[in-house]
């Protein structure tokens, strides 16, 4: 079709509403009438056309001067399109109706396509109704349609202008009109027209200015729930940390407890070999249950060592993640506090109760290992006293 109406010399309209052109046959169609001089009206309504397919008719109308009726209806455009369209109004003065409704346009394209009409002559009817206009635009553009263009009718309904603006527009295209049949002198229109344009860009600035002021507003709540986020995150990350390095601590103190039984049962074993050795020509009668004893240890030896083995690779692969997952964590806190220079002071008040957990930690680990030694040492004495009592019995005559 799009090749088609690029030799078109006799259709004058063209209505396709409806027909899930989307972007692609948008773009074709609009390309197409680039180089079509005979199309007057054009309808693409509730076709699905994005604002990548919209864009492509600012082209369109920046070179097209045979097209008069435009009709892009129930298309979410957006504001984007809108504006580049308004870029080729001042240029296009053969285009006498626009018809963007339901197109999803805001105060932006709005307010771009009006002031375009400034030079531009020809469009008299322009439909935006069912939009995303706010009250404050609407009463620029009712301001703006007394000084700009030559519109007679303007349509913005179900969209959030007053009824006042509503009134106000709707005055000034019948004002306009009637003005076009009766060619009344334009210069009174003029001076009207040029303080009204003082007057909107007055009034332009004004709603600029609030809009910077709720933009600021919105910027400091974001700001605000921002920090909160980062305190939240480097608390969690404070306490991930402390519970790693308390992990740690207790894996090494596992493994130390473990190594030192096993130099125990290493030591009890020889001490049992040498003593075998030694009173061999004295105790043959004791030697098959020496053997059965000296191979009860070897295999209780083997066995703790098989566990120890087993235990240091397991603890070995433990150490090495939380390590890993200390240093990630400690990554992550210095990246966190490089950026939150304003939460310092309260990570430095964390960082000393963690030191001061930390001592009462240490003391508490010092009042145990004191407990152990003490044990030790009485377990020791007992074993002493038994040696000597062994000692004491009389041995066996051969």
């Amino acid at each position: 079709m799009a090749s088609a109406l690029v030799l078109n010399t006799q259709l004058t309209s063209l209505n396709l509403h409806g027909t899930s052109l989307r972007d692609r046959g948008s773009i074709a169609i609009a390309n197409a009438l680039e180089d079509n001089r005979v199309l007057r009206t054009c309808h693409l309504s509730s076709n699905a056309i994005t604002e990548f397919g919209g864009l492509a008719w600012s082209d369109t109308l920046w070179g097209n001067h045979s097209l008069t009726s435009l009709i892009l209806s129930e298309n979410p455009l957006g504001d984007e399109v809108a504006v580049h369209i308004a870029g080729v109004l001042s240029r296009n003065q053969t285009l006498t109706r626009l018809d963007l409704a339901s197109c999803k346009i805001a105060d932006e394209g709005a307010l771009s396509i009006i002031d375009a009409l400034e030079n531009n002559t020809s469009l008299v009817r322009l439909k935006l109704t069912n939009n995303l206009i706010s009250e404050a635009g609407g009463m620029i553009i009712a301001d703006m349609v007394q000084g700009h263009g030559s519109l007679q009718k303007l349509d913005m309904r179900a969209n959030q202008v007053s009824h006042s603006s509503l009134l106000r527009v709707q005055r000034e295209c019948v004002r306009k009109r009637e003005a076009a049949e009766s060619k009344e002198p334009r210069a009174l229109a003029a001076q009207m027209r040029v303080l009204k344009r003082k007057e909107q860009r007055i009034l332009e600035c004004s709603f600029r200015i609030t809009r910077a002021v709720a933009a600021r507003e919105d910027a400091q709540r974001t700001l605000a729930e921002e920090t909160r986020l980062l305190s939240e995150a480097q608390q969690e990350s404070r306490t991930r940390i402390g519970a790693a390095q308390t992990e740690l601590a207790n894996v090494l103190q596992a493994v130390e407890e473990t190594e030192k039984r096993l130099e125990d049962r290493q030591h009890e074993r020889d001490k049992v070999v040498e003593s075998s050795k030694t009173h061999l020509s004295n105790l043959e009668d004791r030697i098959a249950q020496q053997e059965e004893e000296k191979i009860q240890v070897a295999n209780e030896i083997d066995e703790a060592t098989i566990a120890l083995e087993k235990v240091r690779l397991a603890k070995a692969e433990r150490v090495a993640a939380l390590k890993q997952e200390l240093q990630e964590s400690q990554a992550e806190c210095d990246a966190l506090e490089k950026e939150a220079e304003v939460t310092r002071k309260h990570l430095a008040e964390l960082t000393q109760a963690a030191a001061e957990a930390k001592e009462e930690e240490e003391r508490r680990k010092a009042q145990e290992e004191a407990k152990k030694h003490a044990a030790k040492d009485a377990g020791k004495g007992d074993k002493d006293e038994k040696g000597a009592a062994d000692k004491k019995k009389p041995k066996k005559k051969k």
